[in-house]
């Protein structure tokens, strides 16, 4: 019976008692679909819709959603070729492009004032055209089609391609997400009708020159990643039998910049149509929401450790909106866009009460290029003993830091290290602290 309990307890996140949301924006004539959304701050948000086989417009809020104008609109046809809006990235107060079929884009420098297209012939077959996009700053960027991709460090003025990592028939992009100044992370999968279509999570550490490539967790399907730095990320998906039916909701995690990743969410859900989860944002490492369809909402305030389902703006209609994108502009703050022509901004008010536990994972690692960085979470300040060895047991490092009773960092020079798989334990005056793993490639 234990058993049993434990299950659906894991299975089934706890319900939403204090979220308050407000319709901001509705579209009176019900033609429009919101997109994509993004924000640069607490204030300024840009939100895409498209209007069936009529036009495309921008909207921009400058006050956290309460208000917003319409900064563009264009005529894009009911025929191919059509222009369709895609994603959007908004890295700067003046800067924001969106990607559109047919491989073209928009573009704004002047804060959404004015806005240019660029058309070009590269990728241009692929079905959604430029259907990913992001940018670091208004210089260095990257989009991508389902299988072609291409990269600019002057705001699209200018740019290269990426060659495929496969044949172009077997190599489908899925998600992206520019983490740092030169780090790049790319989610992957094999069109060739596998039962796991061999997803792979792929990250460059020197913008798109060179690749590595990381094991990922085999379930279908993921669907989108982001990372809150360029060490913690997670990742959105679910498993399903089929397109529309989706069985279960599916949140991974990872502390070491995407070597490794492991289930914070596994939720079963209700049968009927149902197409999964499909947006997320991170505010910090403990603020987040991840988005679904027909209104699905999952919140954490702890890291991922515990989510709670809202069902405020749940839609169980058959033909209710399937999918919504949303922002955070705060610790508690979203704004969320749907596909019914929909703006809403909520508040989150729901308690969570984070504690220490030792048994937890209270320290990560990352390799970046040559050096390991260290963090390890502990209260007290104490001096402790790092020593890191071999899989023969063999000694490769030993020395002694201090810990600040946060979080501390310890950076230690691996350059002379083969390239193999290393255990490493921290401790103090004979009690353990931390231990884990790490690779070297």
């Amino acid at each position: 019976m234990k058993l049993i309990i434990l299950i659906l307890f894991f299975f089934c996140p706890l319900m939403a008692n204090d979220t308050d949301w407000s319709l901001m924006l509705e579209d009176p004539d019900d033609i429009s679909y919101f997109y994509t959304i993004d924000n640069l701050d607490s204030v300024n948000i840009m939100a895409v819709a498209n209007h069936y086989g009529v036009y495309r417009r921008i909207l921009k809020s400058t006050d956290g959603g309460f208000t917003w104008e319409i900064v563009y609109r264009d005529k894009f046809g009911s025929e191919p070729p059509w222009y369709r809006a895609r994603d959007i990235s908004y890295p700067t107060k003046d800067f924001c492009i969106v990607s559109c079929d047919t491989s073209s884009w928009l573009r704004t420098k002047d804060g959404g004032l004015t806005w240019d297209t660029t058309y070009t012939l590269f990728g241009r077959n692929d079905f959604q055209g430029f259907r990913l996009v992001d940018m670091y700053d208004e210089n260095k960027g990257i989009m991508c089609t389902l299988f072609h991709m291409i990269i600019s460090d002057n705001g699209f003025d200018t740019w290269d391609t990426i060659p495929p990592f496969g044949p172009a028939e077997d190599f489908f992009i899925m998600s992206v997400d520019i983490i740092s100044e030169n780090q790049i992370t790319l989610l992957t999968r094999d069109l060739d009708g596998s039962p796991t279509f061999n997803w792979i999570f792929y990250k460059s550490f020197d913008f798109g020159k060179t690749w590595s490539e990381y094991p990922h967790p085999k379930y279908r399907v993921p669907t989108k990643h982001k990372f809150v730095d360029s060490i913690v990320g997670y990742e959105i998906g679910s498993v399903r039998t089929g397109i529309g039916n989706t069985r279960r909701d599916m949140i991974y995690k990872t502390i070491d910049g995407g070597q490794s990743w492991f289930n914070v969410l596994d939720s079963m859900i209700e049968g009927g149509l149902n197409f999964g989860l499909t947006d997320l944002d991170f505010y910090d490492r403990d603020n987040g929401i991840v988005v679904g369809n027909n209104g699905k909402i999952y919140w954490t305030h702890d890291g991922g450790k515990s989510w709670v389902y809202d069902p405020t703006l749940r839609n169980t209609s058959l033909y209710g909106p399937p999918t919504q994108y949303v922002c955070m502009l705060g610790p508690r703050t979203v704004v969320i866009c749907t596909l019914d022509g929909k703006i809403y901004r909520g508040e989150s008010g729901i308690s969570f009460v984070k504690t220490y536990d030792p048994a937890e994972h209270n320290s990560r690692v990352h390799i970046d290029g040559t050096s390991l960085m260290l963090w390890i979470e502990y209260p007290q300040v104490v001096e402790a003993r790092l020593e890191i060895v071999n899989l023969s047991g063999g000694n490769v490092y030993s020395g002694n830091h201090f810990l600040n009773g946060n979080e501390t960092e310890i950076n230690i020079d691996i350059s002379t290290l083969p390239a193999g798989s290393y255990l490493y334990r921290v401790s103090s005056n004979g009690k353990l602290i931390s231990t884990g793993k790490f690779n070297k490639y």
